[in-house]
C-alpha cells in the first residue's frame, strides 16, 4: 500500500488512452495542471464514492469499460479489413 503517484507529462505521453472516471471532478483538475492534455483524455460519468454506493460506481464503471471494449472490437475489426485491402 503506498500514497497515490501525482500523474507526469510523461504518463500522458506514453499512454494511448487516458481514462479520468469523474469527469465533474477531473476534468477542472487536469486543466489546470496539464492544459495541453485536457481535451485528449476521455471522461467517463463516475462518482466518487461519496458522492454514490459502491454498488452504482461499480455498475458505471463495468458500463463503460464494455463500451470501451466494444469500441476497441470496432476499431480493430477496421483495421483488420484495411489490411485485408491492402489500404493503411
Amino acid at each position: 500500500s503506498r500514497f497515490p503517484k501525482q500523474v507526469q507529462d510523461e504518463d500522458f505521453q506514453n499512454a494511448n488512452l487516458i481514462i479520468a472516471l469523474d469527469e465533474f471532478e477531473h476534468r477542472a483538475i487536469i486543466q489546470s495542471r496539464y492544459p495541453n492534455w485536457a481535451n485528449r483524455i476521455e471522461y467517463w460519468h463516475v462518482a466518487d464514492l461519496w458522492a454514490v454506493e459502491p454498488e452504482d460506481a461499480l455498475s458505471a464503471i463495468e458500463k463503460n469499460v464494455q463500451d470501451l471494449i466494444d469500441r476497441l472490437k470496432t476499431v480493430g475489426q477496421s483495421r483488420k479489413i484495411t489490411n485485408i485491402l491492402g489500404q493503411e
